[in-house]
């Protein structure tokens, strides 16, 4: 604030001078020595000293003159800035602008609006990481697929918990995670690798078959819950419960054939024959989603909304899941 008073007060003596002096060339006629002369085009006109004396007039052609230099006084050492007359009002107006709105953003103030979020910003303890393992079905599966043994659901998801500052009882969930089914079958083989345009089931109950075979797809999901808990502050000793949906792309869909048998159940060959490919499938899901629980176990379910397969090369097919969720954190 000091500096910008003496920054003004001089600024006005110096416009002060100025109005005085009226002046700022002195002349010289062509020949005269001067370091860096500037040769300019004037007619007959009033030219005045340094200390505002007239001098007589010259109508010449071409008339040398220099320019006359200021100096502000900012500091104890003497800044010299040239300036000529035919810019003297327009570096005025600058100067004095630049004055008053430097004064002006130094004194003032703005407030600014913020917005607030609607929700807390808190660490509290809410299902950070979830993991899921589960029974898995598929929902509109024909009688010619043939499932069996114990399907499951395996899923891990690291979450947000974002409890609204209005209800802090409610709260947000997003995440992240990687989900994948593993379907069993019995004495039927799944064709994935085909270039058919329909996917085959083989049903191979009256010739060789393999023990086992499982079809396996793995997505990567981003799921999304709006969650209840009955005691914010002690969520780890409390009812729970979370409804929501899942958005996932699919990363790799496998088949896994181990231990070849004849029809009789003779082992002819031991070993382990797998196939990749998504050519038949879906790539993009969405999963609704919902669980209840105490504490750090819960009770889950979910049902896929959109079709396994791609529309017409095979049965219109949903996958559920109903399992035991682990969470913390």
């Amino acid at each position: 604030m000091h500096s910008s008073r003496i920054f003004r007060n001089r600024l006005y003596e110096f416009i002060k001078y100025l109005w005085v002096k009226k002046a700022f060339f002195d002349p010289l006629l062509p020949g005269d020595e001067y370091p860096c002369p500037v040769l300019q085009r004037v007619g007959a006109a009033s030219i005045f000293d340094h200390a505002g004396k007239q001098l007589s007039l010259r109508p010449l052609e071409h008339r040398m003159f220099y320019p006359w230099f200021f100096n502000l006084f900012l500091t104890e050492r003497k800044i010299h800035l040239p300036i000529t007359k035919i810019f003297m009002k327009k570096i005025f107006l600058l100067a004095a602008t630049i004055a008053l709105v430097g004064s002006a953003s130094a004194q003032d103030t703005t407030a600014y609006e913020v917005k607030s979020s609607p929700f807390k910003k808190v660490g509290r303890a809410n299902d950070h990481l979830m993991v899921q393992l589960g029974y898995t079905g598929w929902a509109g599966k024909p009688d010619t697929i043939n499932t069996g043994g114990f399907s499951k659901s395996i899923n891990v998801y690291f979450m947000l918990d974002l409890p609204f500052k209005s209800a802090p009882k409610l709260s947000a969930g997003i995440g992240v995670g990687i989900s994948s089914d593993h379907i069993i079958f019995r004495k039927t083989y799944v064709d994935i690798k085909n270039t058919v345009a329909t996917l085959r089931f083989v049903d191979q109950a009256d010739t060789n078959y393999f023990k086992k075979t499982k079809l396996a797809t793995t997505y990567l999901e981003a799921p999304l819950e709006l969650r209840y808990v009955a005691d914010p502050d002690n969520s780890d000793r409390s009812w729970k419960g979370a409804i929501g949906v899942r958005v996932g792309t699919m990363l790799n869909a496998h088949t896994r054939n181990r231990t070849l048998k004849s029809r009789s159940g003779t082992t002819l060959n031991d070993y382990t024959f797998k196939e990749s490919s998504k050519r038949y499938f879906n790539t993009t899901r969405i999963v609704a989603t919902a669980r209840v629980g105490w504490g750090h176990f819960s009770l889950y379910g979910s049902y896929q909304l959109t079709n396994l397969f791609k529309d017409g090369v095979a049965a219109e097919i949903r996958p559920y899941s109903i399992g035991l969720t682990l969470s913390g954190l």
